[in-house]
This record gives C-alpha cells, structure tokens and sequence, in this order.
C-alpha cells in the first residue's frame, strides 16, 4: 500500500532523475574542460580559498566530508527533531536555549564550509553524498530497531494504557503497527 510520503519520495526521486539527466545531457560535451568533474587533488581545486592540491590535503578534506557527515545527521535526524518534538512541550524551557543555539550555529557553520565543497567538484559530491546515506540508514536502523523500547518507558506507559495517554500511544502504536 502507498502511503503519502511514499508517493512524495518516489515523485522526488522522478524529480531527481529528470534533473541529473537534463544535467547530463546539456554539459556532457564540456566534461573534460569543466574542473567540477575532475577528482583527486588538482592546483584548481579550492574549498574556502584553501587549495587542495596533494593528497594528504585531499584526503583531510575526505575524512573531513565524511566525519561532518555524521556530525549533520546527528544535528538534522536527532536534535533537530529532539528541538520540534520535545522542547516546545517543556515545562522549563530555558533548558532549551543552549541545545537550540549550538544547533543553529552548527547549521550556519556547516552551510559556508558544506557549499564551498559541493560545488567546487564531484568527488566530494559523491563523498557526501554516499556518506549522507550509510549515516542516515544507520540512523533510521537505530529508530526503527533500537530506539522504539525507549519511547515507551520515556513516557512510563504499556501499551494498554491508552486512557491516560492517548497521542503517545498513537506515536508508539504507529511505530510499531504501521507501514509508513
């Protein structure tokens, strides 16, 4: 059965071929002279002025993408939710200011220094992107399978006590009865 966002995924991933396709076949002819399509280290290659052009630099920008990569999931899967879900129901809410503040000056800082690699070349591209991937599968893995006992003692119910908590056992029966 299709869900909704079902459909919205599968009409984005539509999205995303039309895109990379119509990408394909309008700068196909210039692919050896555009540097954006080059990989490895190269005297043309800068992030943020700094210029990769060994491969002991080149590497630390690819250890860098990849261990950032699991900083932005954590920020974007985790505590981005955390802030939406949880802190605005808070009876003391100024608990909350520091969580809130380092995550939106983690965002900007990971904006400036996560643009300047995409699109300085491909490489890194695909290096974001394969490790976006593995950490986000790892983090629906770890909801899915993990996290789900914890929800139900956090809120201190079973699952036959919906009288006195009915929108949690709706979050905890969806997550465990429903094929979203």
């Amino acid at each position: 059965m299709l869900t909704t966002p079902k459909i919205i995924s599968r009409l984005i991933s539509l999205w995303m071929l039309v895109i990379s396709a119509s990408i394909y076949i309008e700068f196909h002819s210039t692919i050896g002279e555009n540097p954006f399509f080059n990989i490895g280290p190269s005297p043309k290659l800068s992030v943020i002025g700094i210029y990769i052009d060994n491969y002991p630099l080149y590497y630390c920008f690819v250890a860098y993408c990849i261990a950032n990569t699991f900083v932005r999931s954590v920020n974007n899967n985790i505590i981005l939710p955390y802030i939406t879900l949880e802190i605005q129901g808070e009876k003391n809410p100024k608990s909350a200011y520091e969580i809130v503040l380092f995550s939106t000056i983690y965002h900007w800082f990971d904006w400036i220094i996560y643009i300047n690699m995409l699109l300085s070349q491909i490489d890194f591209v695909i290096v974001e992107m394969l490790s976006d991937i593995i950490m986000n599968h790892i983090i629906t893995y770890w909801y899915i399978h993990i996290n789900k006992p914890s929800l139900i003692e956090h809120h201190n119910i079973e699952h036959h006590n919906i009288e006195q908590h009915p929108d949690v056992w709706t979050s905890t029966h969806c997550l465990t009865e429903c094929n979203v």
